[in-house]
Formats: structure tokens, sequence, C-alpha cells
């Protein structure tokens, strides 16, 4: 779930909050493999349904969408107009929470050696661009 997580640490950044006013997490996501031989692709696909919390913020909400969006544009290059949504819970005249419901989609690379299996994310329209400090090795 590395979209996710770079995603958090893109608004953590721009918007300059503490990291408790962020939340985040996975509601539900699917594995899409390639079927065949063992020793065939191992590649696979993770589609899932982030969810961030953006709490107690005195930014204008439609500047935290203006961040969302402009990342999307960035690293979900394929989203599509449905895959953004939002919630705003209108706390006075200056504070907002809003709910973000993002649709992300990460292409995992497998490799494996003497060493053990790497595992590298991708986005789709960047895989020749593996996202930073996602690989893992798995001995």
């Amino acid at each position: 779930m590395q979209a996710l997580t770079m995603l958090r640490e893109h608004m953590l950044v721009t918007l300059k909050k503490p990291a408790e006013k962020l939340i985040t997490f996975v509601e539900s996501g699917t594995v899409i493999t390639v079927p065949g031989p063992a020793d065939a692709n191992k590649d696979f696909q993770l589609n899932y349904q982030g969810v961030i919390y953006v709490l107690g913020i005195k930014y204008d909400a439609r500047y935290i969408c203006w961040v969302v969006g402009e990342w999307m544009n960035t690293y979900q290059q394929e989203h599509t107009a449905d895959d953004i949504q939002f919630e705003a819970e209108i706390l006075s005249h200056d504070m907002v929470d809003l709910e973000f419901r993002i649709n992300f989609t990460e292409i995992v690379k497998v490799s494996e050696d003497e060493n053990g299996t790497t595992l590298t994310s991708c986005f789709a329209g960047l895989e020749d661009t593996p996202a930073l400090d996602v690989t893992i090795e798995y001995h």
C-alpha cells in the first residue's frame, strides 16, 4: 500500500500538520495475479480504497482537494473522475474535518535471487519508474 503511504507523507509535508491530524487506512482491496505455473510471472497488481481523515484543519478545503488531486495526477495518472471522493464536516467558520476515499492501483514487481524475494511497487503509467523507498527484501 505504498501509494497511500506516499500520499500521506506528501500531505504531512505540504500541510505542515502533525501526524495525528492525518489518519489513513485501507478500507478494502483486491489482488490481481497472473494465472500460470509457479515459475512464471510473479508480478501482481493491488487495487484498493484508501481512506484519509484530515482533522481540524484551518485550510480552505479546496486547497486540500487540490493537493490530493495534484498528487494523483502525478502518481496515479490513469485515475478516473470517480477515484477521488470526499466528505466534509464544517466545524466552524474556519475549521473543517475532511474524509477522502481514494481508489489506488499499484503494480508490484517480484524478483527473486539467492538473497531472497524483492517486491517493488510501481504505479500505472509509470511502470518503469519505481516508487521511492518501496523495495523490500524478504529472506
